[in-house]
């Protein structure tokens, strides 16, 4: 198989609660919640994950990938939002030198979307 049609397996995505998943994934629930334009950018940040093999891929909403503890992405959203996920992988996989390795994250879990605080 060629480079060019290797695809690797895309990020899965999950959610911390039933009502946080509805919110992002029902735009009627979404819009009850959040401005229109928040709406617009949490569905295409959400597409953008799903698309993407890693959150290495991801370029839109300026993603901030977070190690430590509880490896994260915070992504931005419309309107001072953003999305954060936290790696939800069994084992998180890491370089040979003890580092998380971005490009090997296969599943996030959805936490929160909020209002930046100041």
């Amino acid at each position: 198989m060629s480079d060019q049609c290797a695809k690797m397996e895309s990020v899965e995505l999950s959610f911390a609660t039933k009502s946080l998943r509805t919110r992002c994934e029902d735009a009627t629930v979404a819009l009850r919640a959040y401005k229109p334009e928040v709406v617009e950018s949490l569905n295409n940040r959400l597409a953008d994950l799903r698309a993407a093999d890693s959150p290495v891929e991801l370029i839109a909403g300026s993603p901030r990938l977070v190690a430590g503890a509880t490896p994260s992405v915070v992504i931005a959203l419309a309107d001072s939002h953003y999305l954060h996920c936290q790696v939800s992988q069994a084992v998180v996989p890491h370089d040979a030198r003890g580092n998380l390795d971005w490009s090997r994250v296969r599943r996030l879990k959805i936490t929160t979307v909020r209002v930046r605080k100041s």
